[in-house]
């Protein structure tokens, strides 16, 4: 997920789909953040949630 060039300064919405569950490498089975990444999530700046959304989308993909 690729930051849109028009929402440079708009934060994404939470990856998170309300299913909370983590594998044995701390990674959430149901929006691909790591256990890290959701605790420091609401202190990440907008850049960082993008990366984070791409990253845990890219996890998603592998796992699957």
């Amino acid at each position: 997920m690729s930051q849109p060039a028009e929402q440079t300064n708009t934060a994404p919405a939470s990856p998170c789909v309300g299913i909370c569950k983590l594998d044995r490498s701390n990674t959430c089975i149901g929006c691909g953040r790591l256990l890290s990444e959701v605790a420091a999530w609401s202190r990440m700046t907008i850049e960082e949630q993008w990366n984070v959304c791409e990253l845990a989308a890219q996890r998603l993909k592998q796992s699957r």
